[in-house]
């Protein structure tokens, strides 16, 4: 990325957050961790503001339809989402967004309810986007085929699979559970399709939480902040 491209990326999300004229730009290094693993190319920069205040940014390159997630949470206040500005919503390959930092923290205080607060968290975020599939045609839809096609034999029960055929120790160990597995994942997919067609039920997802103390939710400014978009659709919110 050009020094030009990420100044004017730094300096529309600093015109959201308030912050002023952004002067200088260094980019400073992000611990494994906070890559998230998702393949994704991001980097962090310290910022000098107009004035002399300093913070520091995210600069992600990111696929079409996080952007305009990022985009959409962005204009609805980021109250549980980092606020982004990317100079590119219309093009379909990955581009570069600017993101507020929300920190490197995952510890909540003891006295938070760490659950209760990511579920709010995330109803405000369903509850903003239900029903506005029409509005969002950059969303994919979590529909059955997503469930059986993609995340079950593509991303999931045949990685299994292939690594049996690649190591035998693995095979030896582990092959008397893919009939099982591939059971399990065929009603997995099934239940999943039928939730997809309660249609009152869907929104905006993020698609990739595990648990609410994982990598996806950080806690910033006393409340829970939930990262990385890449994998959302228009899902029911119970995946979240």
């Amino acid at each position: 990325m050009k020094d030009q491209q990420m100044y004017a990326l730094a300096q529309g999300l600093s015109d959201i957050l308030g912050f002023g004229r952004v002067l200088h730009l260094v980019r400073v290094s992000m611990s494994d961790t906070e890559q998230r693993w998702s393949g994704a190319i991001l980097f962090r920069c310290n910022v000098t503001y107009t004035g002399g205040q300093t913070g520091t940014m995210i600069f992600k390159e990111a696929p079409y339809k996080e952007r305009m997630a990022m985009e959409t949470l962005t204009r609805q206040g980021h109250r549980n989402t980092p606020a982004a500005f990317s100079l590119d919503l219309k093009t379909p390959s990955p581009c570069w967004m600017a993101l507020e930092d929300v920190g490197k923290s995952a510890v909540f205080p003891a006295s938070v309810n760490r659950v209760a607060e990511v579920s709010d968290a995330l109803a405000r975020i369903h509850v903003l986007n239900m029903g506005r599939g029409p509005e969002m045609p950059w969303l994919p839809h979590a529909d059955p085929a997503y469930w059986k096609d993609f995340l079950i034999r593509q991303l999931s029960v045949d990685h299994f699979e292939a690594r049996m055929k690649e190591d035998m120790n693995f095979a030896n160990e582990f092959g008397d559970y893919l009939p099982l597995l591939r059971d399990k994942a065929e009603s997995f997919a099934s239940d999943m399709s039928a939730l997809y067609a309660e249609k009152e039920y869907l929104t905006l997802t993020h698609g990739d939480l595990q648990t609410a103390d994982g990598p996806h939710i950080q806690f910033h400014h006393s409340k829970p902040y939930i990262i990385d978009f890449g994998w959302c659709h228009y899902a029911p919110f119970y995946i979240d």
